[in-house]
């Protein structure tokens, strides 16, 4: 202000102005810079659903295609026990599981999608997929409201989209995890040898997660449009020199 009481009224409203319009500008760019944040975080969950659906249909799939009965039947008609089953076996079982099939679809490109996809529970049968205390708490959620089909889930680091896995006597879930009793041995296990835990149809069995980490999204999106740069520079040189061969 001092300055401007020593500055002429022509300089002082040319002072004013241009220091105005480094305000506008300023509030511009945060304003841009907040919507544009917005409309990313908003595309990496609409991404994510896109994905949580993909892995759906997957499972949808191989539900649909009813193959866990018949292959059951089949290895109890050729084996007396779980433990005879070859890894071979066991692998022609596990393509006929529903949550197997969606395990794989969404495990499948995540590196090159730049996303981790994850499945957690508070009683898996692989420890990998143990819940963490964060994740206890999603599961209370999709727990206490049977009706929940999502959550979102965003912090400065991460978005997050979760989606529940709830038993299906239509989908064979049951079969695996039903009554001890109906075990396909008769020793209270499933046909892969894994204890049934005597769950009923519709039981939170575990959630899906499609894990975003925003900076490595960001610095691949930037490598994305380097590669893309340079692809057309490259292409502009070669017809461009094409061209200047060509002329007489």
């Amino acid at each position: 202000m001092f300055l401007l009481s020593r500055l002429g009224i022509r300089a002082k409203i040319l002072a004013i102005v241009a220091m105005a319009c480094c305000i506008c500008g300023a509030i511009s760019i945060g304003v841009a810079i907040h919507f544009k944040e917005k409309e990313f975080r908003e595309g990496l969950v609409q991404k994510s659903r896109t994905l949580h659906s993909r892995i759906q249909v997957a499972a949808d799939y191989v539900a649909g295609q009813g193959g866990l009965a018949p292959m059951i039947e089949t290895f109890t008609n050729k084996y007396d026990r779980s433990s005879q089953l070859t890894d071979e076996d066991k692998a022609t079982i596990l393509k006929q599981v529903p949550i197997y099939a969606a395990m794989k679809v969404g495990e499948n490109g995540s590196q090159e999608q730049n996303y981790t996809f994850r499945i957690f529970s508070d009683e898996p049968r692989n420890k990998d997929n143990m819940a963490s205390p964060d994740e206890l708490k999603i599961l209370e959620e999709f727990r206490s409201n049977p009706k929940l089909d999502e959550l979102v889930r965003e912090d400065s680091k991460m978005v997050k989209v979760y989606k529940p896995i709830r038993l299906r006597e239509s989908r064979g879930c049951l079969k695996c995890h039903s009554d001890p009793a109906t075990s396909p041995w008769g020793d209270g296990n499933d046909i892969l040898g894994r204890k049934m835990e005597n769950w009923s149809d519709g039981r939170l069995h575990g959630v899906f997660t499609i894990i975003n980490d925003i900076k490595k999204v960001k610095a691949a999106n930037v490598q994305s449009a380097s590669d893309f740069s340079t692809t057309r520079l490259v292409l502009s040189i070669i017809l461009g020199s094409r061209r200047l061969s060509n002329e007489p």
